[in-house]
Order: C-alpha cells, then structure tokens, then sequence
C-alpha cells in the first residue's frame, strides 16, 4: 500500500502561519484546494535551493544573507525565510525588493506581525536597489530587463548563489 503514503513535505502548511496568512492555506493549516499548485511551487524551489545551498557551502555559514529581487507578493520570501531560520535553524536575514509600495507594505507588515526580525521588504527597482554583500540571491520571473538586473546584483554582490528564472 506504498501508493497511500503521505507525501513527506519540506514546508509543513500546519506549521507555516505566513501560509494562512498569505491565503495559501485556511486559519488551521489545511491547504486549499486553488493554491495547491502554489504550494507545490513552493516545495520544490525550496528543495532546489536546499541542494544550492548544500553544495555551496553557505550552511555553514553563522548568519546568512539573502535577497529575493521581484518579492511580488512574498510567498517564497516567507518560505525561504522560515526553512532557513526554523527548520535549517541558519539565522538568516531576508531582504525583499519589490517597486509595488502596496505589495512592500503588506509584506513588511506581515513579517512584524510574525516576529519575523531578520525579514524586511524594500520598495525600489531592481536597478537602483542597495542590497549589500549577499551571499543567496533569488530572482524568479522578473519581468523583462529585470532578471539582467538582478543577476548584476548579485555578482556585484559576490552571492555565492544565483538563482534567476526570467519570465518575459
């Protein structure tokens, strides 16, 4: 009966409040039905970025600087967030760049309401973002010349890790 088994996931959504809280998953950790694919999404980039990080050697790192560039909405910010601090238990400082004031706010708003200290959004461009020495850096589906932007960021910045999916 192997095919029964539960699936083992890197994010448990009962233990995620940020998941509920960004709609991903009801007040008492049950995903819902519209976001699964979302939450997968999540899954598997955090499971990529496990295995970035592994052979990067930044676990070993005493804190770990990370910027996600295009944050959007901050579903892989708060993800990244909490694996790296919570369930790697690397202290970790998030910083995410969006140009949406709204989408910054929110966020901002909610990592307080978390206690979420070492997790702050920043509204600028790509382009004229300060992000400082970084040693991860993400960039999924920036759009247009965004993605150029974020990969000169991060090698400005000497990140030991890229990771950049453009969009358009």
């Amino acid at each position: 009966e192997t095919h029964n088994r539960q699936k083992q996931y890197v994010l448990d959504a009962s233990k995620a409040p940020y998941l509920a809280a960004l709609g991903i998953t009801s007040a008492s950790g049950h995903l819902k039905g519209d976001k699964a694919d979302k939450y997968r999404q999540l899954q598997n980039i955090i499971n990529l970025v496990d295995q970035c990080v592994v052979d990067s050697g930044l676990r070993e790192k005493a804190v770990l600087r990370v910027v996600d560039m295009g944050s959007g909405k901050a579903y892989l910010s708060f993800a990244l967030y909490d694996y790296f601090n919570h369930h790697l238990k690397i202290a970790t400082e998030l910083v995410g760049i969006d140009h949406n004031q709204t989408l910054v706010d929110g966020s901002n708003a909610l990592a307080r309401e978390l206690g979420y200290s070492g997790l702050r959004f920043d509204c600028a461009t790509l382009e004229a973002s300060q992000i400082g020495a970084v040693d991860l850096l993400i960039a999924l589906h920036a759009c247009d010349t965004a993605t150029d932007a974020a990969l000169f960021k991060g090698i400005s910045a000497g990140a030991a890790v890229i990771m950049a999916v453009p969009c358009c």
